[in-house]
């Protein structure tokens, strides 16, 4: 069951990736790689210009929808729900953070 979550909740992330570097909506394809990124939200939480002290409602749905994401990462883990589309999550969770890191840094 959280495997299933995990999968869509990545997929969701990763095609939204595609479709706005395909489609070049260079504004989604930012907010989703590089501000939506918890590389970059954890970079930048606490400075004087972060977003969460602007009280953005976009950014801090960002953060909820990571929250949740790794909340089922973790559950799918801890009960052993290991499958097809856990892997898949995975790997597609780990190019999201790569593609993330390398536009952030």
């Amino acid at each position: 069951m959280y495997s299933v979550i995990v999968f869509l909740f990545t997929l969701l992330e990763v095609g939204t990736i595609v479709v706005s570097y395909a489609m070049h909506s260079q504004m989604v394809f930012t907010n989703v790689v590089i501000y939506g990124s918890p590389l970059y939200m954890i970079m930048n939480l606490l400075g004087r210009d972060s977003a969460f002290l602007e009280k953005n409602p976009v950014y801090v749905l960002f953060a909820l929808f990571h929250l949740i994401k790794y909340f089922s990462f973790f559950r799918a883990q801890m009960i052993e729900d290991s499958n097809v589309l856990l892997k898949l999550a995975i790997f597609m969770e780990a190019i999201y953070l790569a593609v993330g890191a390398y536009y952030s840094i």
